[in-house]
């Protein structure tokens, strides 16, 4: 709710639903009658109670994409029903982080007909050195500063999906290509900004 707000828009919490299909069916259903996109977070991975998985298998909508070569937030699912986006966000906090500021901010922004929908992206020099765990493509929270007339970005902490205290903290995302496996003091880096002034 606090990104949706930090994008623009105005939040409409639904309270939490049950491991039940036909509940969380009924009350997304519900919910696309009274708002612009519906917004989920958990139940899009695999496991016994990844009910979004159902639900987009059998709702009249269509799927647009479904599990994302990227780390955190790889389970995102993103549908689409009359014109009516429904996100499918990670149960993680740090997945569901990002996967908001990737996917559901540039709608958000597009809707709202702002010019340019992504966060802006810089070039930066990366501060210590990173062991990138796996092949996916990996968004390290992290933080940028200048100095000396350049900018620097260094990783805020423990990177892990369930951590939610290098959320508050960061100001980028250091984006880690999926080619490369490790990242070393002074290496430049593509960074997105989260801290957007108006």
């Amino acid at each position: 709710a606090a990104q949706v707000m930090a994008a623009g828009g105005d939040p409409h919490i639904i309270a939490m639903v049950t491991d039940d299909i036909d509940l969380a069916m009924q009350k997304i259903m519900s919910a696309f009658e009274q708002v612009d996109m519906v917004i989920t977070s958990g139940g899009v991975s695999v496991g016994d109670y990844d009910i979004l998985v159902d639900i987009f298998q059998k709702w009249d909508g269509q799927l647009l994409f479904n599990k994302l070569a990227m780390r955190p937030g790889s389970p995102t699912s993103v549908g689409v029903r009359d014109g009516q986006f429904l996100f499918g966000l990670s149960g993680n906090p740090g997945a569901s982080f990002v996967g908001f500021e990737l996917f559901v901010r540039p709608v958000l922004w597009g809707m709202q007909g702002k010019e340019q929908w992504h966060l802006p992206q810089r070039q930066a020099h990366f501060v210590g050195n990173y062991e990138k765990p796996g092949t996916f493509q990996r968004f390290v929270r992290g933080i940028c500063y200048g100095k000396d007339g350049k900018l620097f970005a260094k990783p805020v902490g423990i990177d892990k999906s369930s951590i939610v205290t290098s959320i508050q903290e960061a100001n980028c995302l250091i984006v880690i290509p999926s080619e490369v496996t490790s990242v070393t003091d002074n290496d430049i880096v593509n960074v997105i900004q989260l801290e957007v002034s108006e």
